[in-house]
């Protein structure tokens, strides 16, 4: 978006078609679902929702590794079958009626279901309606963000990491909000859900100027008493001060550095 020019009507071109892959104008890739206000699948393209997966596919997503049958590795597990499945053996594909249990499960619990990490697609609305401001995009990136704002409220505050075809949590998962793809007890999976509500957040904040988009309430927050910095209630005169000294720093030193750098190449380019 930085670097977008609205005079470039291809530009422009893309940005409503991306768009519409999401916000379902687009009838080859029926990935919205507006009753429920979810994204039909982790998985979404410009061919519509990945809605079944093969064999291969959910062992890694389950077990970790990058092929069927590897042992597990630093590409850990992405997703589960909690509680339903609780521990879902090594080698569950060799049994075809297992197989079949276990990709039905798969398909319904994952595949089929809404994570938060999808609020990352608000950025590809969000640009096109910087482009064109067509109130819709930004409605559409509102909706979808407020869809998961409610969802966490009713979750007692706390973000729920899947959400079934109904727009239920835990749908299916006996109302465990996690366990999820990507979610809470994934391989990375905080930091990559963390990115999608960053992303849906700050764009529904600059669409429509409300904070409450972009507030973060710790409520009745409790540690051990060795571990408190500083005064009780006091955090975030901490929080700050370390801000201070990391933006602060990086903000003063680091523009210095790349202007240095960029005389160095300008000098490297007039003597060559």
């Amino acid at each position: 978006m930085g670097l977008g020019d609205p005079t470039i009507s291809e530009n422009v071109r893309r940005a409503r078609r991306f768009a519409a892959m999401f916000i379902g104008e687009d009838p080859e890739a029926p990935n919205w679902d507006p009753e429920h206000r979810i994204l039909r699948s982790p998985f979404h393209s410009s061919q519509g929702p990945k809605l079944e997966a093969d064999t291969t596919f959910a062992n890694v997503m389950l077990l970790g590794g990058r092929r069927l049958g590897d042992p597990g590795n630093y590409y850990g597990v992405r997703a589960s079958l909690y509680p339903i499945v609780e521990h879902l053996e090594a080698r569950w594909f060799e049994n075809p009626e297992r197989k079949q249990q276990i990709l039905s499960l798969f398909d319904k619990l994952v595949m089929q279901c809404d994570t938060p990490s999808s609020l990352g697609a608000t950025a590809l609305v969000t640009n096109a309606y910087l482009y064109t401001g067509d109130d819709r995009y930004k409605q559409w990136v509102l909706d979808y963000t407020e869809a998961w704002m409610e969802r966490t409220q009713r979750n007692g505050g706390i973000v729920p990491d899947n959400v079934d075809a109904n727009g239920v949590i835990g749908g299916g998962r006996e109302g465990v909000w996690w366990g999820g793809q990507y979610g809470w007890t994934s391989y990375n999976g905080c930091n990559i859900m963390q990115n999608g509500i960053n992303i849906g957040v700050e764009c529904a904040q600059m669409l429509s100027g409300d904070s409450e988009f972009n507030e973060v309430f710790f409520t009745d927050a409790r540690c051990d008493k060795g571990n408190v910095i500083g005064e009780v209630n006091g955090g975030w005169a901490v929080a700050m001060t370390l801000l201070g000294y990391e933006r602060g720093e990086a903000a003063a030193v680091v523009p210095v550095m790349f202007r240095e750098e960029l005389d160095r190449l300008l000098t490297l380019a007039e003597s060559t």
